[in-house]
């Protein structure tokens, strides 16, 4: 698969049930560390989210390196995030919902990635007061009461981006760094101290994606084009896990504005 300079490469599947020969063909893919930590989980449905969203991960990779899915070896940072062991340039995160898994891949540098549901607006906005910044807060109350449970989507995503692209997740806590709107309308990055040295370096986008909102996050300033590689089966049969649907170039300039070094709804 031809890999592009500062170029976003999203994969994306949907969650669904697996049976038994689907379940079992993502198994022998894994490493003996990813099988101790599927056979951990309890719960069928996280179980499944956690074989498609390794699945979706081993598949991308394997295309972008010309490898076989079971050659990939990850390692993991103190904080859970996850990279490959193979020296190759290949950065990537992932993210996943009950209904949609994505692989942000990239060979330009650090990138983060997250989504959630459009219908979890609302619940996001409850809790808002707990993750949220004082000024993100006051930001928030001067939209139309109607207008915030959407943004308060968009800053959640931005700010869980951003937490696992510099590699650290949540345990920096979301209310010590903030999305903050100039007088332009335009996000701006702002963190504590001894989070990150060079917040001013990030690039962002957010937009809407099979009933998602997607944040994606880069070290870089990416093209104005991402790809859209989606691994959803045509069929219920394992046997066809390994084929590539379709690839889609977006021109992101038709979707949503963006501007350099930020974008957002």
């Amino acid at each position: 698969m031809e890999n592009r300079d500062n170029e976003l490469y999203l994969w994306c599947t949907n969650v669904h049930p697996l049976t038994p020969p689907e379940a079992e063909c993502v198994l022998a893919l894994l490493s003996d560390a990813e099988r101790i930590r599927y056979g951990k989980l309890s719960d069928a449905v996280r179980r499944d989210e956690f074989l498609i969203t390794r699945h979706l991960l081993r598949t991308a990779l394997s295309r972008h390196l010309s490898l076989k899915p079971d050659e990939l070896r990850f390692s993991s940072n103190r904080f859970g995030k996850p990279s490959l062991s193979q020296s190759c340039g290949l950065e990537f995160n992932l993210s996943n919902t009950s209904r949609l898994a994505v692989c942000l891949v990239s060979f330009s540098g650090p990138v983060g990635v997250d989504i959630e549901q459009l219908s979890r607006a609302a619940d996001v906005l409850e809790v808002a007061e707990l993750c949220f910044s004082r000024k993100e807060m006051q930001h928030l109350f001067s939209c139309a009461p109607s207008l915030r449970p959407d943004r308060a989507l968009t800053l959640w995503t931005l700010k869980e981006a951003y937490l696992k692209a510099i590699g650290i997740g949540l345990h920096a806590g979301l209310g010590k760094i903030e999305f903050l709107y100039d007088a332009a309308g335009e996000p701006r990055l702002r963190v504590e101290n001894g989070i990150d040295a060079r917040p001013d370096r990030w690039h962002f986008y957010t937009t809407d994606i099979m009933n998602h909102r997607i944040a994606l996050m880069a070290r870089f300033p990416f093209r104005r084009r991402m790809r859209i590689v989606d691994t959803t089966p045509s069929a219920r049969r394992h046997d066809v896990w390994n084929i590539l649907q379709h690839e889609v170039p977006i021109n992101t300039e038709e979707s949503a504005d963006i501007h350099d070094p930020a974008a957002v709804r």
